[in-house]
Parts: C-alpha cells; sequence; structure tokens
C-alpha cells in the first residue's frame, strides 16, 4: 500500500489490532489513532512516515505492541508514552521489545538515560536501544560563490 493512513480509522474504536506495517505508507501518523483504546498491538514499522509522534498514542494504555521503527518519525518522544504501561518488556514478545522506536530520526535528549526524568526512564526499560538506532540527519550546504 502507499499513501497516508486515514483519519477515519481512529473511528474503529473497538479494534484490537491494527497491522499495516512492510508497506510505503507516508505522511503523518493521523493523531485520530489515539481514540483506539482497545488495541493492544499497533504495528506501523518498515514505512515512510514522517513528522512528529502524536501525543494522542499516549491514550492507548492497553496496548501490550507498539511497533513504528524503520520510518523517518522525528522529533520528540512524546511525554504522553509514560502511559503506556502494559507494553511488553524486552524479550517477552517473540523475543522482541513492545515498543520498538529504532531507525528513525528521533530526538535523543542529552544526558540520556536521566533517571530522574520518568519518560527516559520509561523508554530505558521498553527499549533500551532505541537512542543507539536514531538516524541523524546531516544537512550539506553548498558553498556560495561570489563571481
Amino acid at each position: 500500500m502507499s499513501g497516508y493512513i486515514p483519519s477515519e480509522l481512529g473511528n474503529l474504536t473497538s479494534l484490537s489490532y491494527l497491522d499495516v506495517s512492510d508497506n510505503r505508507l507516508s505522511s503523518n501518523i493521523p493523531p485520530q489513532l489515539g481514540n483506539l483504546t482497545s488495541l493492544l498491538w499497533l504495528n506501523l514499522s518498515n514505512n515512510q512516515l514522517g513528522g512528529n509522534i502524536p501525543t494522542e498514542l499516549g491514550n492507548l494504555t492497553g496496548v501490550e505492541v507498539l511497533w513504528l521503527q524503520d520510518n523517518k518519525l522525528n522529533g520528540n518522544i512524546p511525554p504522553s508514552f509514560v502511559n503506556l504501561v502494559n507494553l511488553y518488556n524486552p524479550g517477552q514478545y517473540y523475543g522482541g521489545d513492545g515498543l520498538d522506536l529504532d531507525y528513525n530520526h528521533l530526538n535523543v535528549p542529552a544526558g540520556y538515560p536521566d533517571p530522574g526524568d520518568p519518560l527516559q526512564v520509561f523508554l530505558f526499560q521498553k527499549d533500551p536501544d532505541w537512542h543507539l538506532r536514531q538516524t541523524i540527519l546531516q544537512y550539506f550546504f553548498l558553498p556560495v560563490v561570489h563571481h
């Protein structure tokens, strides 16, 4: 599939599993996916999704697996992720992590992991190596040529 994730998926509030991985979906993750409070499993991995992770995904308090790896997501991880207390711990879900944020362009806070920051403690517990697997965007500037 290609294109975008329809925001109308957020109306399917009884949905338990959503897997649209391994496609060519682009654009942003619709914040309306945060309405899927019955969701146990959300896999958006291996696409071309960009932009920030919506804060509303922190509403998915029952989710056990949230895979967002291998996209083009950027910005900060929302503080609301501390609400995702039912995510599997590393190694619990078929030897993998319940949370996977690897291979995006997410900001890694300076001094990570800070034991005084609840979000950083949570992320370090649920996806211990996410911060080592972020692509650093480099900007190359062409020299200005004066005639």
